[in-house]
């Protein structure tokens, strides 16, 4: 399966497409100056730095990671994660951070109607970028007045071993590209029998 990387070229400040195909050759693809076309390069034949997709949002200052904690989720108790996307957003990429302490059924629900909540401060995982999240709003616990579709679910698993309580974590290494002008709702219910902390996060890339 091919892999999307990007190349840096420092010397002439450009960022690189490429493609890392499944005999490990680098597809080169660039237009621009007085370079065209395609090149492949065999394996050894030369060093080559690449760096994956989200990476390079990140070094693009459009990486933003926002979340919450509850060290008290009470048992059969319920916590959500609000993405509100905004109007005309071309490409928002959202990944779900989510652990609990205890067995936790977690769902992503799509085209919800949400009021109020807590807004979260979405930080820029660049430190020295003055971006900041312009496509969407996160809320912790809004008001969910329309219950829209879930379109993902997941067990987040606990358990014990040897008197020793144990939690799980959930962290989506592909995601999902969010509608514009809608409204998501991640919601947590608490299946241990006992009281549990619990993270709520997302990280977005926002390439709009």
């Amino acid at each position: 399966m091919s892999q999307q990387l990007y190349i840096r070229d420092a010397e002439f400040g450009v960022t690189i497409p490429i493609l890392l195909n499944d005999d490990n050759e680098v597809m080169v693809e660039v237009s621009g100056g007085e370079i065209t076309g395609e090149v492949t390069v065999e394996p050894g034949t030369k060093p080559i730095v690449t760096e994956a997709f989200n990476h390079e949002l990140v070094h693009d200052g459009l990486a933003y990671l926002g979340g919450y904690v509850n060290e008290t989720l009470g048992i059969g108790a319920e916590t959500t994660l609000g993405i509100d996307v905004v109007s005309g957003c071309v490409s928002l990429h959202a990944l779900l951070r989510n652990a609990s302490g205890g067995d936790a059924h977690l769902w992503l629900y799509e085209a919800v109607t949400l009021s109020g909540g807590t807004p979260l401060t979405m930080n820029n995982r660049n430190r020295v970028s003055t971006n900041t999240l312009t496509h969407a709003l996160v809320y912790e616990n809004p008001t969910i007045t329309v219950s829209g579709t879930a379109i993902a679910q997941a067990i987040i698993p606990g358990g014990n071993f040897a008197g020793l309580s144990m939690g799980g974590s959930m962290s989506e290494e592909i995601g999902w590209v969010l509608r514009d002008n809608t409204q998501y709702a991640v919601r947590l219910l608490n299946l241990s029998v006992g009281v549990e902390p619990i993270s709520m996060g997302v990280l977005i890339l926002d390439e709009a």
